[in-house]
């Protein structure tokens, strides 16, 4: 599922008196002009990153751009996410963790810092702390299957069995709604894995092949143990 983030301008906030002498009406106009301006160069930036990671191939020089764009706009998300990323190709998870974390100080909603913090969190076994980002992006993001699946995904990884089935079922569920109104998703197979993974993990072999069944269907990779075990094809 894509997620598209807003980026983030400077608010302007007109401060009305009561006498109405003063008129501040010219200070908040040069006050926007100077937000959208300093909001372009950001972009601007940001956009000459981008061509350096992705047609350049060109990292370090990405880097370099992506952090002259936080330096003019500290509220452009986007740039704190593209760092991490790209620090991401050789896995520097101090620096990725760092930038992620910045994002969400200046954006505690933004979805791809949040996620990618909880997954980071996986990867790095601190599945707690995993645990509380896929939770506080739940609370923005209600009707969201990632909250669930990557609470699960941690769950199961802490053998608290009972509480990753519930979140792989519920993450299960929501992608099945998605998939009712759009028929060309097919992400619901990853979670459906992940409920046959916890089943199985409790000894429910008929659930867990069911599930399993569920997930090649919808074309998921299922791991060759379980191909053999349940006579998937």
């Amino acid at each position: 599922m894509t997620k598209h983030l807003s980026l983030l301008f400077l608010s302007l906030i007109l401060l009305l008196t009561n006498c109405g002498q003063y008129d501040n009406s010219k200070e908040g106009k040069d006050e926007e002009v100077k937000s959208k301006k300093l909001a372009s160069e950001a972009e601007r930036f940001h956009l000459l990153g981008r061509k350096a990671q992705f047609e350049e191939k060109d990292y370090s020089k990405a880097i370099r751009l992506y952090k002259k764009a936080i330096a003019t706009d500290s509220g452009f998300i986007d740039s704190y996410e593209k760092v991490a990323e790209v620090y991401s190709y050789n896995n520097q998870a101090d620096s990725i963790e760092f930038y992620l974390r910045q994002a969400l100080n200046h954006n505690p909603s933004a979805w791809i810092s949040r996620a990618n913090l909880g997954a980071l969190y996986t990867r790095q076994e601190r599945y707690n702390e995993a645990i509380q980002e896929f939770k506080e992006l739940g609370r923005y993001y209600k009707n969201d299957p990632v909250p669930y699946s990557g609470t699960a995904e941690a769950y199961l990884k802490l053998d608290q069995l009972d509480k990753a089935l519930a979140n792989s079922l519920k993450a299960l569920e929501i992608y099945q709604k998605e998939e009712q109104r759009d028929s060309t998703l097919m992400a619901s197979g990853d979670a459906a894995l992940m409920v046959g993974l916890v089943y199985y993990e409790q000894n429910n072999k008929g659930k867990a092949k069911k599930y399993m069944v569920l997930a090649a269907q919808k074309h998921t990779d299922i791991p060759e143990k379980f191909r053999k075990e349940f006579g998937i094809h």
